[in-house]
């Protein structure tokens, strides 16, 4: 027994409570640093070679042994004579009398420096790991940021490129200058292509990149889907089939709002013109010239009727001297953004809704009722479609907007009656 705990570096010691002694075997003075002459015995003697902050805390530990409250378990650092600091742990039974009056306290120290110092090495680490991490995520955050910023920048002229050279497709034009306008168009598209990878490698990249995987039936998608064509493509005298091969299963596992923005990407111009002699009002809030013109001309194709503002409070304005179906808003704006301006709106409604229902006025401005507003922006990045909610639009299109996602969400929000002009 004496071997193995000579072997282990335990130290034994016994504490005389009735004559205040202890006695120490020879480890116990190594794991001190100091030779027996310099130990003393008494009980002050292994206090004085406490570190002074644990001090006090050995001596409650031992009288709440002593009190019988606690078993001694504890650990303590102590302060060689040559300066060092040794970390060490104590555990010790209290012997007691038949009447449970303490009489002595053996016990075993042993040096627990090593595993103190890898335990401060481990939790320095973390904090470097913490660190690095904070880091890494504000550099994310800054790359995050920098794309948006690149993706609005570069969005806003190729929705100029894209629109006009898409409205000049519809023109009269020769053979040479139509190959010419769809290089154009084609050049621009892989261009868009190429900034919508980027963004979706980073949202990847990040683990941002939204797909839901949702039980659905492809039968009633496909239903849906053509029942918001069918009628306006019965008014232009066409048929409108929409059918899965019948191998394809109609229970599918995916993302259903995807698979329906591809299928109006294959529909291309079949969606085109079904809005013509649909007399709705639609308002544009859009502060740069070419982007306003190729809303317009998109709209002028749609057969829809347009009027255009260059910022938010214009908006504000326009909608109180006229009344319009839909409210197109352009986010970054000058003077006031699309937000400030939806937020103003949306609480300018329930005000009145408010007044209305208390009977405090029998006139309502002519934007009383709850005109849907749709967000058209630059900015595609995570977030940017719930920014837009948040601020009380109705739906998001991205820029460049293309005709046909610009024709869905139209049929999607404008009002099915046609009692307005």
């Amino acid at each position: 027994m004496a071997l193995s705990v000579r072997a282990g570096g335990v130290g034994i010691w016994d504490y005389d409570v009735v004559n205040n002694m202890l006695t120490w075997d020879e480890q116990m003075h190594r794991l001190y640093g100091i030779t027996p002459d310099q130990f003393s015995g008494a009980y002050e003697a292994w206090q004085s070679g406490v570190h002074p902050e644990d001090r006090l805390k050995g001596n409650e530990e031992i009288q709440l042994a002593l009190r019988g409250e606690k078993d001694f378990d504890t650990e303590f650092r102590v302060l060689w004579p040559d300066g060092t600091i040794h970390y060490m742990r104590g555990i010790g039974l209290v012997q007691r009398d038949t009447s449970g009056k303490p009489l002595r306290i053996i016990g075993i120290n042993w040096d627990i420096t090593a595993s103190k110092l890898a335990e401060a090495e481990l939790h320095e680490t973390n904090l470097q790991l913490e660190a690095a991490t904070v880091s890494a995520n504000i550099a994310n955050a800054a790359k995050s940021e920098f794309l948006a910023n690149m993706s609005h920048e570069i969005r806003t002229p190729m929705n100029g490129v894209i629109g006009m050279t898409g409205l000049l497709l519809d023109t009269e034009l020769d053979d040479e200058q139509r190959r010419y306008a769809e290089i154009v168009q084609s050049s621009g598209n892989s261009l868009l292509f190429l900034i919508n990878d980027i963004l979706d490698f980073s949202k990847i990249e990040a683990k941002k990149l939204d797909l839901e995987v949702l039980d659905f039936d492809l039968s009633s998608l496909l239903d849906d889907f053509a029942g918001t064509l069918a009628l306006r493509a019965r008014e232009k005298g066409l048929e409108l089939l929409c059918a899965a091969d019948l191998n394809v299963p109609t229970l599918l596992s995916g993302d259903p709002g995807r698979l329906r923005q591809i299928l109006t990407n294959l529909t291309g111009n079949a969606k085109m013109n079904l809005f013509i002699n649909r007399k709705a009002q639609i308002l544009l809030a859009e502060d740069d010239i070419t982007n306003r013109l190729v809303a317009l001309g998109i709209l002028k194709k749609l057969g829809l009727c347009a009027d255009a503002v260059c910022n938010g409070a214009e908006a504000i304005i326009a909608l109180q001297s006229k009344s319009y179906d839909l409210v197109l808003m352009d986010v970054n704006m000058p003077v006031m953004n699309g937000f400030e301006a939806t937020k103003r709106i949306r609480n300018h409604e329930k005000m009145m809704v408010a007044k209305e229902e208390n009977k405090m006025m029998n006139y309502l401005p002519s934007f009383y009722s709850i005109i849907p507003i749709i967000a058209m922006t630059a900015n595609a990045m995570q977030g940017d479609r719930g920014l837009c909610l948040e601020a009380g639009m109705n739906d998001y299109i991205t820029k460049p907007v293309s005709p046909q996602a610009l024709a869905e969400v139209l049929e999607k929000w404008l009002p099915k009656d046609d009692n307005k002009s």
